[in-house]
C-alpha cells in the first residue's frame, strides 16, 4: 500500500508541481495558469511536499492572498495544519486573525458558516472551528 501511495504522490507531483507551487489543472498537457490554497495546502498536509518545498508552497500562498482563490472556514482544517508542518506556525496565527477576525468584530460568539456572516450564511457552524484545533498545537 506504501508502494501504491508514493507511486501516486509521485504522479500528482509529476503532473502538477512547477517546482515552487502546484496547479490545479493541466490543459492540454500543460499545466494551468491557476493554482489555489486547497491543492497546496493538501499537498502538503498529505507529504506530497516536505521541508523547504513545503515551507515555499505555503509562503507562495499566503503572498497570493489577495490573487488566490483561499480557502473556506472549513477547508482551514487542512491549510493551518499545512502551515504548521512548513514551519510557518506564526503566519498560521496571523491568519486566524485576519480570517476570523471579521467574526470577533461583530460579536460572534459562534462561529459563521462563511467569513462574511451575511443572510446567506449559518451563524453558528462547527466547520469554522479550525482555529481552535490550531490554537491547542493538534492543528
Amino acid at each position: 500500500m506504501t508502494h501504491q501511495a508514493d507511486d501516486l504522490a509521485g504522479a500528482i507531483r509529476e503532473t502538477f508541481y512547477d517546482g515552487l507551487v502546484f496547479h490545479d489543472a493541466v490543459d492540454g498537457g500543460a499545466q494551468s495558469t491557476g493554482t489555489a490554497w486547497q491543492t497546496n495546502a493538501l499537498a502538503v498536509y498529505f507529504d506530497v511536499i516536505t521541508g523547504d518545498e513545503a515551507t515555499r508552497a505555503m509562503r507562495a500562498m499566503l503572498d497570493g492572498y489577495d490573487t488566490l482563490c483561499r480557502c473556506s472556514p472549513y477547508f482551514h482544517f487542512y491549510f493551518l495544519p499545512a502551515l504548521r508542518k512548513a514551519g510557518l506556525v506564526q503566519e498560521g496565527l496571523e491568519l486566524i486573525k485576519t480570517e476570523w477576525g471579521a467574526m470577533l468584530a461583530g460579536d460572534a460568539t459562534t462561529t459563521w458558516e462563511g467569513f462574511l456572516g451575511d443572510e446567506r450564511d449559518s451563524l453558528c457552524h462547527p466547520w469554522s472551528t479550525a482555529p481552535f484545533l490550531y490554537l491547542l498545537g493538534g492543528g
